[in-house]
């Protein structure tokens, strides 16, 4: 799957357990406004503006980069993200419009 424009193809971290050591069950992993995640797939960039230059019938537009990468680990907003199926339904997967992405995993 590549996404479009800036949006950015997200597989779910889950953890397994609590901050204390216990193990929660899928449900729990579910919940929570914030979900950690690794990139998989990034698109283009944000189209802003049409440039007025026309070339052989072709129209070109001014594009701002995705700044994240494939590989990154994110947080990004849970309520923002839209679930996609992935093949393996303990690694959910989501489409995130990049401005949406909160935080930049070190």
């Amino acid at each position: 799957m590549k996404p479009l424009e800036n949006n950015v193809l997200i597989e779910a971290i889950l953890d397994d357990r609590s901050a204390g050591g216990v193990l929660l069950p899928d449900v729990t992993k579910e919940q929570g406004q914030t979900r950690k995640g690794k990139v998989l797939a990034v698109g283009p960039g944000k189209v802003v503006e049409q440039i007025e230059k026309v070339e052989n019938g072709k129209t070109f537009w001014r594009v701002i980069p995705t700044t994240v990468k494939v590989g990154d680990v994110v947080w990004f907003d849970y309520y923002s993200a839209s679930k996609v199926e992935s093949g393996d339904p303990t690694k959910p997967n989501y489409l995130v419009a990049e401005n949406r992405i909160l935080a930049l995993e070190d």
